[in-house]
């Protein structure tokens, strides 16, 4: 078999890819899979693995596609190994992504799932300012075309992520062809799979009734702790943190909760093996700003557990760069409002649809703690 890979790009409109595979089947070229792509208007890129049948001259090829209304971004030999079917790719490729914690490891795999000529991943802080304030705030990436070492100019895309210790950045470079956006989610998907392959153990918090519990982020393995723990909460206590009496087992919504990437977050309070309490984070993708909702067991209310999930919120959040946290409540629930006045916060509130809306200056927050330690 004479293998290749063709990325074409061409309008999306019904019958293009049709014309472009005529085309090619005149010239004998055998068709074994067809992956699509976004990209930027209202074209699309289809990447193909083919066959060449006959010898063939890929000038020829190139020719064909554009006598059918599109064009070659780059055509280049392929591997048999890549006639692995796709999914299963993929899969192996997330499998061997959770079971690696080295940094060169995991930029080969993502490097590998969008065929890219190399990985790597560096700290943010070595970026240049705009790089670093795009992941600082957890943009989505961006793709640039820069001079490689050797002169040629290649195509580099920068995502950043986060590990549970710091701001990072994969870079994947290649000269040809551009990536496109649905390789921007994918790399963004299996990047979603770091923090919570390893979380970090925390040292016990201690409360003021002289008890203690654990903090720690949570992963989707600890999805039925979180059933149990909403099991045990009374209808008031889970009106006041989801503004509603639907059951959530009916709603279906806390198995979407736990659906996490790197802008969706939850931090559990746990004595032994059992959730007491769990701050859920949304981390808006554009600005420095942050949503926080919190659910307290009732028999373990009032004993400091919101404070703790507020702190270590407030830890993670600030080490991402973000500054502002906000927090909706119902009218007439004073617990988040006594909650930001313990910790010596001026109370900003806005109303807004029935409900009322709590702002917290985080690095205000921070620097109170750090004057009260002193």
């Amino acid at each position: 078999m004479d293998l290749h890979r063709i990325r074409v790009q061409l309008r999306d409109t019904p019958g293009q890819l049709a014309r472009v595979a005529g085309a090619l089947g005149d010239l004998g070229v055998n068709i074994l899979e067809v992956d699509l792509h976004s990209v930027v208007g209202a074209a699309r890129a289809d990447e193909m693995l083919v066959d060449l049948t006959r010898p063939l001259d890929l000038r020829a090829v190139e020719l064909a596609v554009l006598k059918a209304g599109a064009e070659v971004l780059d055509i280049a030999p392929a591997d048999p190994h890549e006639l692995k079917d796709p999914v299963t790719r993929a899969l192996e490729l997330a499998y061997g992504f959770l079971r690696e914690s080295d940094h060169s490891a995991l930029a080969d795999l993502a490097a590998a799932l969008v065929r890219a000529d190399q990985g790597a991943i560096v700290p943010a802080s070595g970026l240049d300012p705009v790089a670093a304030a795009s992941a600082r705030v957890g943009g989505g990436g961006r793709q640039s075309r820069e001079r490689a070492d050797d002169d040629t100019l290649e195509w580099t895309l920068s995502i950043p992520f986060h590990d549970g210790h710091e701001h990072l950045v994969l870079t994947l470079s290649r000269r040809q062809p551009h990536f496109s956006f649905t390789e921007m989610a994918r790399v963004r998907a299996l990047l979603g799979l770091v923090p919570r392959t390893a979380p970090s153990a925390q040292p016990p918090v201690a409360l003021p009734d002289g008890g203690a519990i654990e903090t720690r982020l949570l992963s989707p393995n600890d999805l039925r702790a979180a059933e149990r723990l909403h099991d045990r909460c009374s209808a008031t206590t889970l009106a006041q943190r989801y503004f509603t009496s639907v059951p959530l087992a009916r709603s279906g919504l806390l198995p979407r909760l736990f659906m996490f990437d790197e802008h969706h977050l939850a931090i559990g309070a746990a004595t032994g093996s059992e959730l007491v309490g769990i701050a859920h984070l949304a981390i808006e993708r554009e600005q420095p700003r942050a949503e926080i909702a919190i659910l307290v067991e009732d028999t373990h209310q009032r004993r400091g557990i919101a404070t703790a999930l507020l702190a270590e919120a407030t830890s993670h959040l600030l080490d991402r760069g973000i500054e502002h946290l906000e927090a909706l409540t119902l009218p007439g629930n004073g617990g988040m409002e006594t909650l930001v006045q313990r910790l010596g916060q001026p109370l900003r509130l806005r109303r807004e649809a029935g409900l009322v809306r709590v702002v917290i200056d985080l690095r205000q927050l921070a620097e109170q703690a750090t004057t009260a330690r002193r």
